[in-house]
């Protein structure tokens, strides 16, 4: 089955699509100072050294956590980016295969 340009150009944005959100924030978790306020307010509710230590453990803990889909998928990544490189080949290599205009037409 020939491809057009049109879909030709449309499977290049969608594998590039997959490719890039492979570095895109995937997953993430903000601490900010409402979130570290709610949980300070809880750990004063725990007794003596669990509490000491919960408040402690408070303070190690960084503002926002994320994660790319190179860290998030274990594997899957690499599948992904595989397969998309391959579908961006593939449309490329099809359309150079296919003739640009129709071949000429004799007279006769």
């Amino acid at each position: 089955m020939e491809m057009n340009d049109t879909r030709t150009s449309v499977v290049g944005a969608g594998a590039a699509v997959v490719a890039g959100s492979l570095w895109a924030p995937r997953y993430a978790i903000d601490f900010g100072p409402a979130a570290r306020q709610a949980m300070g307010a809880q750990t004063n509710q725990l007794p003596g050294v669990l509490g000491e230590f919960t408040r402690q453990l408070l303070t190690v803990i960084p503002t926002r956590i994320e994660a790319t889909g190179w860290q998030a998928f274990d594997k899957a990544d690499v599948m992904l980016f595989a397969c998309a490189i391959v579908a961006l080949f593939a449309a490329l290599i099809d359309r150079m295969d296919s003739p640009s205009s129709p071949p000429p037409r004799r007279a006769g």
